[in-house]
């Protein structure tokens, strides 16, 4: 990825559908109840403290993060969306 989000962004690609237990599958455009999206980390921004000493996100390229869905920017790039996002978003990222 030849894009570098800015300071304190993520640049996720977002899952395009949803199964439930059962295995239907649940596109993100019907499931409407919340406002939480997930997606694949495929890009950071660095963060810094307030006196501008640089540290690492959180998040590393390959993390599966779970985001609320408010405030997203949609990129297209080669015909694929992304989201790009504030690292504060994020509720929850998947253990590897």
């Amino acid at each position: 990825m030849k894009l570098e989000p800015g300071r304190g962004k993520l640049l996720i690609e977002p899952v395009v559908e949803r199964k439930t237990k059962s295995g239907i599958i649940i596109p993100t455009t019907v499931d409407n109840r919340k406002n939480i999206q997930n997606g694949e980390v495929v890009a950071t921004g660095k963060a810094t403290w307030d006196d501008g000493k640089e540290m690492e996100l959180d998040y590393k390229v390959g993390d599966v993060v779970y985001y609320e869905e408010y405030n997203v920017a949609k990129i297209s790039i080669a015909n694929s969306e992304y989201h790009l996002i504030d690292s504060k978003q994020v509720i929850a990222k998947e253990k590897k």
